[in-house]
């Protein structure tokens, strides 16, 4: 890798196993979560580029929501233990981040059809997630854009000022 050549070598294998575990992850959902989140470390742009893959985003963004339903993370009553060891609390605001920033890119390229269809799973996401007992005491969380997983992981600290 290097400014010369953007693309690393190793990115071919890495897009032909993830291909390959997407096609599987539909009849194993329980693969659904770790090709999502492949696709959003490894598969954001296009090959060699820094426009976003439209296509990839979305499907990450799709199995991250399946991976919610097969993980039973809508329910309100799953105990917090199971809350946590199903990874709940990874999936929910990964889920709502790749539809908001999947439906801002489909507004910079005024697709707004798209736009409007993604940025209201977005919010539905959101509003749903909000509704958990764990998210409901995050009030300062009112939008999609309000996540943060630094209050999150660190409650009380608050932000001082540039870096």
């Amino acid at each position: 890798y290097s400014f010369q050549n953007p693309e690393h070598k190793l990115m071919p294998q890495i897009e032909a196993e993830l291909a390959d575990f997407r096609q599987q992850a539909t009849s194993s959902p329980s693969l659904a979560l770790a090709v999502a989140m492949g696709k959003y470390h490894f598969a954001w742009y296009k090959a060699g580029t820094a426009e976003m893959d439209v296509e990839s985003v979305q499907d990450a963004a799709e199995l991250m929501f399946f991976s919610l339903q097969f993980s039973q993370c809508e329910r309100p009553d799953l105990p917090a233990e199971a809350f946590f060891s199903r990874m709940c609390n990874a999936r929910w605001p990964y889920a709502v981040l790749l539809y908001s920033e999947l439906g801002r890119e489909f507004a910079s390229r005024y697709l707004t059809e798209q736009a409007a269809d993604i940025l209201e799973k977005a919010v539905i996401t959101f509003d749903r997630m909000k509704q958990l007992p764990y998210y409901s005491q995050l009030s300062s969380w009112q939008s999609p854009y309000d996540i943060n997983f630094n209050e999150e992981w660190f409650p009380g600290a608050a932000a001082l000022g540039p870096v």
